[in-house]
């Protein structure tokens, strides 16, 4: 009887120690879960972790092929953008480099006017943004240059994996004559570029 007593008394403390032990390992996952959701909610825009590895496309390289439709119901590819030079402003208003940029942006694009094409001079594209969120937010500043809503980056992702904003100048024969990323050039270089031998 006294070792059967001892017996269980042994193995109800390797019980208690046991639930103790997993008690400890549930407690540092959530932590660490903590940390990882903390961490995602106070990443800048600017400095996004991409799943792949980085890739951003520059000077040289040939335009990727994608489709957007505009604002305003206007459909635009790649291919439609050929036979003018185009500038394509990947963009996200939560983002504040993007909100500082938009604006000279906007300048630029004021500064060119309608070509009569139906194809914008400047295309702006949200990363990961649907269209209430940018419409609003272009209503409350002013803004009247076309854009493209994506609730996703699949568009971004065939030019670039991380950082915004970013603007790409494309050549009529849709090859990258200059891109820019996080800081810009002033409104006044950018739009020299977009009327360079026009």
């Amino acid at each position: 009887m006294y070792n059967y007593d001892i017996k269980c008394m042994r193995a109800g403390g390797d019980v208690a120690g046991m639930a103790r032990g997993l008690a400890r390992i549930f407690m540092v996952a959530s932590l660490v879960a903590v940390c990882l959701l903390v961490a995602a909610l106070f990443a800048g825009c600017v400095t996004d972790a991409a799943p792949e590895p980085p890739r951003s496309l520059g000077a040289g390289d040939r335009c990727p092929y994608f489709e957007v439709v505009l604002d305003d119901g206007r459909a635009v590819s790649t291919s439609s953008l050929a036979g003018r030079r185009v500038m394509i402003v990947f963009f996200n208003t939560s983002c504040a480099d993007c909100r500082r940029e938009l604006p000279e942006i906007q300048r630029v694009a004021d500064g060119l006017g309608d070509d009569g094409s139906g194809v914008p001079r400047v295309l702006c594209v949200s990363r990961g943004e649907g269209a209430g969120s940018v419409a609003a937010y272009w209503r409350d500043n002013g803004l009247t240059m076309p854009y493209s809503a994506q609730t996703d980056a699949a568009v971004y992702r065939e030019f670039a994996t991380s950082v915004i904003p970013r603007v790409y100048i494309i050549g009529a024969d849709l090859v990258i004559e200059a891109a820019y990323a996080e800081v810009l050039p002033p409104a006044g270089a950018l739009l020299s570029q977009m009327l360079e031998g026009q």
